[in-house]
């Protein structure tokens, strides 16, 4: 674990992989708030797969800057917002990328209390020594950048390069903490919501008959969450998977994980697929056929059709028994077998979604814990996943409610400008 640099002196206590929190860290509101900047601050949030980037930018400046508005509109930013800084912050607009002047327009064109823009970048990790030291660089150039804040275990791979090569000042902060804090300050304007049970069945229907996405606002509209619950469980789906349990706002403890993540899927996915593309991945999903590859519980005891079966069978019969269970046998008796890569990403997806979705609620069990908080960028690529995580949840305990952010991509980058850090 990376210890923060700042983490004494703002009112933090760290025992092992447990940290307290004093309210003297947040406002007076007892609610997390962005850094106020008058020019701009950055921090990233760097992972074994994917680096989070994170800009919170006065919106003077961007007004006053050519230079900047040019390498904002040429870097097409995932997510930006207007946000308030230094109190509770919350959203007037947003837009899914600076893509024209127009919409750049709107973000710093209107004389408001929204003080400053908040703009979120998704990027490989391999491209942080190209890519991403070219933006930084050509930003550094055209503002007063002086320092950046990195989180993730590749703030201590990248932390000597990017200080050297940039010549930034490099603030290393605590993976835990930016995560946490980072929740906290986007529920403030980024809805929490959860999902209705379904069958697996009527799920990949779904997934098959939309293969464009399904619309995760109408979740949150119909089943937004304002509060927290406490406690909690994080489960917060990297590269790897860390478990974490939230008591409060204030003690927040990691209490284990698990090496198969959203980087197995992705690796796995370009041996066999040809691509790590996870949108790829997902809507090849969305067309495939899992029980073309994956065995079944009424493969093994045959159909509860079948009298001698049915009380015998307490388990229903389209339970996924094994994964990938059906192709050895599919090619044992036929050498020259082929398979759909379609059928390949949905038996993949199914397989890392449920072992994530029962590793979250072995926990919750452990702790007796009733709430599961999924975060990561699995979540991001729409409803399939997350439809998934749920259900594999809920096939273990109905008692149990899984939780979503449609944020949660970002909130280590995030967590990393929230607060008082001086």
């Amino acid at each position: 674990t990376v210890e923060a640099d700042f983490l004494h002196s703002e009112g933090v206590q760290r025992s092992s992989s447990t940290f307290r929190m004093r309210k003297s860290s947040i406002n007076n509101d007892g609610k997390f708030s962005f850094i106020h900047t008058e020019n701009i601050l950055a921090s990233m949030d760097i992972g074994g797969t994917l680096t989070k980037i994170c800009f919170i930018i006065s919106k003077s400046l961007v007004k006053s800057n050519k230079g900047l508005q040019n390498i904002l509109t040429k870097m097409d930013p995932s997510y930006s917002f207007q946000v308030v800084t230094g109190r509770i912050p919350f959203i007037v607009e947003s837009s899914t990328g600076l893509n024209s002047n127009q919409t750049l327009d709107s973000l710093y064109d209107q004389e408001n209390l929204y003080d400053s823009i908040l703009v979120l970048k998704r990027v490989s990790t391999y491209l942080i020594e190209t890519e991403v030291l070219s933006l930084l660089s050509e930003i550094k150039e055209v503002t007063k950048l002086e320092s950046i804040r990195l989180t993730g275990g590749g703030s201590v791979k990248f932390n000597q390069i990017i200080r050297e090569k940039l010549e930034l000042e490099v603030i290393k902060v605590d993976e835990l903490q930016s995560l946490i804090k980072g929740y906290f300050v986007m529920n403030e304007y980024s809805t929490m919501y959860h999902l209705e049970e379904k069958k697996l069945c009527d799920i990949l229907e779904k997934a098959h008959s939309n293969q464009n996405g399904l619309d995760i606002l109408k979740y949150q509209k119909v089943n937004s969450i304002k509060t927290f619950v406490f406690p909690h469980i994080v489960v917060n789906i990297g590269s790897g998977v860390s478990i974490i349990k939230v008591l409060s706002q204030y003690k927040i403890e990691r209490v284990g994980g698990t090496m198969c993540g959203g980087g197995t899927l992705l690796g796995l996915s370009k041996l066999i697929l040809g691509t790590d593309n996870f949108d790829e991945i997902v809507k090849m999903a969305r067309k495939g056929d899992h029980r073309n590859l994956d065995l079944l519980v009424s493969d093994i005891y045959g159909s509860s059709t079948d009298k001698s079966n049915k009380d015998n069978v307490k388990l229903e019969e389209d339970v996924l028994a094994s994964s990938f269970g059906k192709v050895y046998q599919k090619i044992a008796q036929n050498p020259d077998q082929k398979f759909e890569k379609e059928d390949i990403a949905q038996s993949l997806l199914l397989l890392i979604s449920f072992q994530i979705a029962q590793l979250g609620f072995l926990y919750a069990e452990q702790f007796n814990i009733k709430h599961i908080c999924y975060f990561g960028n699995f979540t991001q690529t729409g409803a399939f996943s997350i439809e998934l995580l749920n259900f594999g949840t809920k096939f273990w305990s109905k008692e149990m409610v899984c939780h979503f952010n449609d944020m949660d991509g970002f909130l280590g980058s995030i967590g990393n400008l929230a607060g008082n850090f001086d």
